[in-house]
């Protein structure tokens, strides 16, 4: 009777911890609306180390571009990412990448030149540069605004 007892309560257990994981799973992968503030301005505006971290304590919702000063790309991708703002109407902050490597989120991004899609001060989806699938993105105005639409919401929640 016991074993019986025992072997329900792991398995009640263990499907209560695997309804949690889809949940929270589910969740990311939400679309999502970033601060208000970033919502009908558009272009690229810079923000430092000290700035970044501040957002990520104050689990802030975000886009990040981190750039290097070099582009091997045929159409320098921080000219793709503003015109791609422009027409969402989005401001995308902005970090050189030397810069970037001193903040929280390097841990996870380690390469630039990046976009950083970041809700609640947690990374949901970044473009790799070291990833075949993501180089079109970094050169393709409508290419990187349907990635970016996939995860956040491109016109200001209305209330």
């Amino acid at each position: 009777m016991n074993k019986k007892l025992i072997a329900i309560m792991i398995t009640l257990v263990v499907l209560i911890l695997i309804g949690v994981t889809i949940i929270l799973t589910y969740n990311s992968k939400e679309k999502f609306y970033l601060e208000n503030s970033y919502y009908n301005k558009g272009g690229l505006k810079d923000i430092t180390t000290k700035e970044i971290d501040k957002l990520i304590k104050d689990k802030k919702s975000f886009v990040l571009f981190t750039y290097n000063d070099f582009c091997s790309f045929s159409v320098p991708c921080d000219s793709v990412f503003e015109e791609a703002s422009n027409k969402l109407n989005i401001t995308i902050l902005q970090i050189p990448y030397r810069d970037f490597k001193k903040t929280v989120l390097n841990k996870k991004i380690k390469y630039g030149p990046s976009v950083i899609i970041v809700k609640n001060g947690k990374v949901v989806k970044f473009l790799d540069a070291e990833k075949d699938d993501d180089k079109i993105l970094y050169q393709d105005v409508k290419k990187f605004n349907a990635w970016l639409s996939k995860y956040i919401y491109t016109e200001k929640e209305k209330k």
